[in-house]
C-alpha cells in the first residue's frame, strides 16, 4: 500500500449502505476516506474518484480546514473576500470541470461539502467548478476538463456570465452570494 492509499483508503469498494440509511460523509481526520480514492489522472496529476455510486444531493466528501493561507495558491480555497484556506485531502486534490458532477456548499468545518449534482457512478472522477469558490482564480489558466461546456479556463466567479452562474444552481461559496448582482464584475 503506498502513502496515498494509506491516507485515502485502499481503493477497495465500500460496503453498500443499508436501506434507509445514508452512508457516512467522508471527513478524513487521520484515517481513510472509504467512499473515494486518490488516483493518477490522464494529464492532470492526481484526482479523486468515487468508489461507490452517489445519488443527486448526496454529500460525496467534505473538506475541512487545515490552515489559513496568507495568499491565494493553486490549491487554496477562497472562503471569504480576503480569506483563502488550505483544506485536507482528498478535497484539495479534487479537480476542476466546467461541467462538474459536484457542487460546493459551506460546511461547519470551515471548508466545503462536495454535493452530487447528478448521479455519480463508481469509478467516476469527482470534479467541481473552481469558479464556485474563487472570485479570481489562478489555478486553471488552461482548462483540461474536455467538457462540451468547457470555458477554456477557470478564471473565477467574476468572469462568469449570468447563464454560467445559473448553471451552478446555487452551489457557490456563501460569501459570493453577498454580491449585489450575481456575476457582477466587482465585489
Amino acid at each position: 500500500m503506498d502513502a496515498r492509499e494509506e491516507l485515502h483508503g485502499s481503493g477497495a469498494a465500500a460496503a453498500p449502505p443499508q436501506a434507509g440509511k445514508r452512508p457516512p460523509t467522508c471527513r478524513p481526520a487521520a484515517g481513510s476516506c472509504p467512499n473515494v480514492a486518490v488516483r493518477p489522472t490522464a494529464g492532470k496529476g492526481l484526482g479523486v474518484f468515487a468508489l461507490r455510486d452517489f445519488a443527486i444531493g448526496e454529500t460525496v466528501l467534505a473538506g475541512r480546514l487545515v490552515a489559513p493561507v496568507n495568499e491565494r495558491t493553486e490549491h487554496s480555497f477562497q472562503v471569504d473576500w480576503e480569506q483563502h484556506v488550505e483544506l485536507d485531502s482528498p478535497a484539495r486534490l479534487t479537480n476542476h470541470s466546467c461541467e462538474p458532477n459536484t457542487g460546493l456548499r459551506d460546511n461547519t468545518e470551515e471548508g466545503y461539502d462536495f454535493i452530487a449534482l447528478r448521479p455519480i457512478a463508481a469509478g467516476s472522477e469527482i470534479c467541481w467548478d473552481y469558479a464556485s469558490t474563487e472570485w479570481e482564480s489562478i489555478a486553471v489558466p488552461s482548462c483540461l476538463c474536455d467538457s462540451t461546456r468547457c470555458r477554456g479556463a477557470a478564471l473565477g466567479f467574476r468572469h462568469l456570465t449570468q447563464q454560467q452562474v445559473a448553471a451552478l444552481r446555487g452551489f457557490v461559496a456563501r460569501y459570493l452570494n453577498t454580491t449585489a448582482h450575481m456575476g457582477s464584475k466587482t465585489p
